[in-house]
């Protein structure tokens, strides 16, 4: 009958085990636009919160529209694929008669 292997305590140690680094939390720093008076003044508040908007919206129309420039190279590549997935058709079918 066979040995039973040897449990993982048994075994030499074979490489050197590197912990990692404790992570340390980055202080949390307070933006530059929150001040005690924009924390008052609910129009402030509210002035920032649409300005925020605005950025937002204007990153989002660059995402599209870049989006879009994507899908319209995929699209040229597709139609690429479909001639070249032809002309290989045509091909073949032309081997295949003679």
């Amino acid at each position: 009958m066979r040995d039973a292997a040897p449990l993982p305590g048994d075994m030499p140690a074979s490489a050197q085990i590197i912990p990692f680094p404790a992570r340390v939390p980055a202080p949390q720093a307070e933006p530059a636009l929150f001040t005690k008076a924009l924390a008052e003044d609910p129009v402030l508040r509210l002035q920032r919160a649409l300005a925020m908007l605005e950025a937002a919206q204007t990153e989002q129309r660059a995402a599209i529209a870049s989006w879009r420039g994507a899908l319209g190279q995929l699209n040229s590549s597709m139609q690429g694929l479909g001639t070249s997935l032809g002309n290989c058709q045509t091909a073949l079918d032309s081997i295949t008669q003679s």
